[in-house]
């Protein structure tokens, strides 16, 4: 299905579209693998989907459009309710558990016990 709708959209070579988004530290431009990389493997969000890139294949040309760009820079950067909360580092994971475990050994034995870490 998406097929159809890239020839409606004026599909152009991966290599001539990279050129329109910028590179790293606003440098040049994307890397074409990059591209390649986003149409194959695709790009797995916080929420656990994969989402890829829209091409099509026109003759040995693997060929996108700037509107199916525009839809994965937009999925990928798509935020949920829950996603602007950032995840516990494993350090802080790490202190929380000890925690955790330390006022439970008090709780069941009415008295502290050291934590013993890894």
């Amino acid at each position: 299905m998406a097929e159809h709708i890239l020839l409606t959209e004026n599909p152009k070579p991966l290599n001539q579209l990279r050129k329109a988004i910028p590179g790293s530290r606003g440098v040049g431009s994307i890397h074409l693998a990059t591209t390649h990389r986003w149409a194959h493997r695709g790009i797995r969000r916080k929420d656990g989907t994969l989402v890829k890139l829209e091409v099509i294949r026109i003759g040995g040309t693997v060929m996108s459009s700037e509107a199916a760009i525009r839809r994965f820079l937009t999925a990928i950067n798509e935020t949920g309710d829950d996603s602007q909360q950032t995840s516990p580092t494993p350090s802080a994971k790490k202190r929380t558990a000890e925690r955790m475990v330390k006022s439970l050994d008090e709780v069941l034995n009415g008295r502290p016990v050291a934590c013993a870490s890894a």
